[in-house]
């Protein structure tokens, strides 16, 4: 019950740890000339340090690595829409990843939630 409404019972709880730790998106299909618009629902219940990143990890059509983009960090308690802007970094990119970054002994409690990719041009 600590996720985003309508179904609040499903979000994924982000706790720190003594290392850094990642969670990957699976790999949506992107065009490089397309402007997205990712809205993802944070509650943040505790943090003491460091921040909940949002980074964009871009492949290219066989699934390979290519670059990638931060975004931005979260480093406040509370529950927000956090709305990330994104074009592709090159006509290579084919494909694109959300990846959510809790920093190490951060004291984090979160709750992530309702992840969308909107097509904006």
């Amino acid at each position: 019950n600590n996720g985003s409404f309508p179904s609040s019972t499903n979000a994924i709880k982000l706790t720190s740890a003594s290392t850094t730790k990642h969670l990957f998106s699976p790999k949506v299909p992107v065009a490089s000339s397309t402007n997205y618009l990712l809205k993802n629902f944070l509650n943040v219940q505790t943090i003491t340090s460091g921040e909940v990143g949002f980074y964009i990890d871009e492949y290219d059509a066989n699934g390979n690595w290519i670059s990638g983009q931060y975004k931005t960090g979260v480093r406040s308690v509370g529950s927000n829409t956090v709305t990330l802007s994104y074009k592709a970094s090159s006509t290579r990119v084919k494909k694109a990843s959300l990846q959510i970054i809790v920093t190490a002994n951060s004291g984090l409690l979160a709750y992530f939630d309702n992840v969308v990719w909107v097509l904006t041009a």
